[in-house]
């Protein structure tokens, strides 16, 4: 075989630099992110993080399946996304389908968290004596704690939260129920914003012909109480289709949470409820 000749070889060198050379940019504008398409051009990717604190949930984007929750899998990363807004669901056997509109933009994870609600809520009603389904046997000292706890009424006040978690603020402000971003050390979490790039501090949760008297921090959402139309359950959200879940509709119930339970009583009775 007949060695390469110094032309040829200078030729294949010329080639193989020029190719080197304008094969570095894209690989520079790859790694940043840039992209092309015959629609959009030349664009710069971002991505979406989505949290499942739950298993069993089948996660799809834009109607594509992403993935199913485990023991192990509780996130989800999509990355390479154009920028646009974007549909994200969520489903589980026995729970209310979760949706959520996020918006990508250049070089941001844009990430969200799920909230599921279950369709049926398990009641169990506590009594000092009995045998029957759907009740639970406690002590005559539980039942008088109860009874103190849902007798003292907490004050609504448009300057002082009703409850607080993780910098956020519950306000009850003309029977309207708000939520506000206080942790002025801090960002505005991502459920704040419409979009990466613009936040709010305030969600309103709940605006009713009927005051809200109550609100609380529970399960990942807040649960509140509506004057005569019963005790609901909804995510903080300011991005669209938060979910709003009624749980209970006795018009005059009321709830308090107690050792991390919600208790809900009804007249005279009091009940268990499992979110």
């Amino acid at each position: 075989m007949q060695p390469l000749s110094s032309a040829v070889r200078r030729t294949y060198l010329i080639v193989l630099s020029v190719f080197f050379v304008a094969l570095i940019p894209l690989v520079i504008l790859y790694a940043e992110g840039w992209r092309f398409s015959p629609e959009l051009g030349m664009y710069k990717t971002g991505g979406v993080f989505i949290t499942v604190p739950y298993t069993d949930v089948t996660v799809t984007l834009q109607g594509e399946e992403i993935g199913t929750t485990g023991f192990l899998q509780r996130t989800f990363y999509i990355d390479d996304l154009a920028p646009a807004t974007y549909v994200i669901r969520a489903s589980r056997e026995g729970y209310y389908p979760w949706e959520r509109m996020v918006v990508v933009e250049p070089k941001i994870v844009t990430d969200t968290r799920v909230l599921l609600a279950p369709l049926e809520i398990e009641r169990t009603q506590l009594v000092l004596s009995g045998t029957s389904t759907g009740m639970r046997i406690v002590t005559s000292d539980t039942l008088a704690t109860y009874r103190i706890l849902f007798a003292t009424s907490t004050t609504a006040s448009s300057t002082i939260p009703v409850d607080m978690q993780d910098g956020v603020g519950l306000f009850i402000d003309g029977g309207n129920l708000i939520a506000r971003w206080i942790d002025e050390d801090r960002p505005v979490p991502s459920n704040f914003c419409v979009r990466p790039l613009s936040c709010v501090t305030e969600i309103l949760l709940e605006r009713d012909p009927n005051p809200v008297l109550s609100a609380s921090f529970f399960a990942g959402g807040v649960l509140y109480r509506i004057k005569d139309s019963g005790i609901f359950f909804a995510e903080m959200d300011a991005r669209p289709t938060p979910r709003i879940v009624r749980i209970d509709t006795d018009p005059v119930s009321d709830y308090r949470i107690i050792d991390g339970m919600l208790i809900v009583k009804e007249g005279s009775a009091y009940f268990h409820l499992d979110l």
